[in-house]
């Protein structure tokens, strides 16, 4: 784990927006529990690959995965608010608690027991979030066959 905290340090050494390694570590810290989470969740099988520097594993594709999570939060009461700007989170000194929202219906108040908000990713304007926020890696080449949906809206940078 200290060798990637490294790299994503040394990476973003000339980043105009300081990253926040201590979340960084607790998200590395928490990613294998959260994966077997995912997989059975899911359902899924789960392929590893061993054959690069780094091991891989994989257990489906982002859409069925968006699909699979859509389904059991349906299933479990829970709602979706697509197209929807967060204006304020709401907590209780402890957890999130809900959100305002707005969007085409107007501004309300959604109070819930867990909130997710997925922003989707912004792998679509890559090279321009990386020249604004990395410039350091603007450069390297990433092959990413990115939607055109993928701009990372609730990204704030």
């Amino acid at each position: 784990m200290i060798r990637l905290l490294n790299f994503v340090d040394h990476v973003n050494k000339n980043a105009t927006k300081e990253h926040d390694r201590k979340f960084l570590k607790q998200l590395l810290e928490e990613s294998g529990k959260t994966f077997d989470n995912l997989v059975a969740l899911t359902n899924s099988q789960v392929s590893i690959f061993s054959d690069s520097p780094i091991i891989i594993a994989n257990f489906t594709n982002g859409a069925h995965l968006a699909e699979m999570l859509a389904n059991y939060i349906k299933e479990h009461g829970g709602g979706f608010y697509l197209n929807s700007r967060v204006t304020k989170i709401i907590d209780d000194g402890t957890k999130v608690s809900g959100l305002q929202v707005r969007n085409s219906v107007g501004e309300f108040t959604i109070s819930a027991k867990a909130v997710v908000i997925a922003t989707g990713s912004a792998s679509y304007e890559k090279d321009d979030l990386l020249n604004k926020v990395t410039p350091s890696v603007a450069k390297v080449h990433v092959f990413n066959e990115a939607s055109p949906a993928n701009t990372g809206d609730g990204l704030v940078y």
